[in-house]
Parts: structure tokens; C-alpha cells; sequence
């Protein structure tokens, strides 16, 4: 088994990113759980998420025009990997929220 402290093995994606729904930017690295063509989808699924108690928030990817949902967001990639594993527990059947990732904000 993977050791949970280790992320070092974790990969993340470096986008430039502004965002575009929420009321605060954030922080360096992100768990972006939706990645949707259609601003109003991603603002759909931050709604639903901020019902769950998530601070969401919805940015836009400068290169593609891609709305991606952060759910939470932290200074350092540790705290991000650990909270990206809760919240994978936390909605087992979901196969999107499944495939939850690391923005590296640039």
C-alpha cells in the first residue's frame, strides 16, 4: 500500500487559471473535482458542493476556456493530497469526484 504521508508520487497539473465564480481566489494548490465546457454547469456543481459544506469555488483555464470546480484549496500540496483523499472517500459512487486532482496554481 501506498504510504499516505508520501506525495511525493502524486502528480499535478500546472494551469493559469482566474477565477470566475466565488468570492476569493485561491490558494496554490486546488482540488478541482469537474472540469466542464459550460460555465453554468460548473457553477452548478459549486452550488452543490457549498450545500456540502465545501468553500467551492469556479476557475477558468486561460489556454483551454476550461470552468473547473475546486472544492478547497492550500498552501502546500501535502494539506491538498490528504484533503483530495477525504473527499474521494466521502462520495465512494461517484466516478467524476473519483478522478479529483491537483491544480498547481501559476
Amino acid at each position: 500500500t501506498q504510504d499516505a504521508d508520501d506525495v511525493s508520487n502524486v502528480s499535478v497539473r500546472e494551469e493559469k487559471v482566474t477565477v470566475v465564480s466565488g468570492d476569493k481566489e485561491i490558494k496554490t494548490y486546488g482540488i478541482v473535482c469537474g472540469s466542464f465546457s459550460l460555465k453554468a454547469n460548473a457553477d452548478a456543481l459549486r452550488e452543490r458542493l457549498i450545500k456540502d459544506g465545501y468553500q467551492a469555488v469556479v476557475v477558468v483555464n486561460e489556454a483551454g476556456k476550461t470552468y473547473r470546480v475546486v472544492c478547497a484549496s492550500f498552501d502546500t500540496k501535502e494539506e491538498a493530497v490528504t484533503e483530495r483523499n477525504k473527499f474521494k472517500a466521502r462520495y465512494p459512487e461517484n466516478q467524476d469526484f473519483q478522478s479529483a486532482w491537483i491544480l498547481y496554481k501559476k
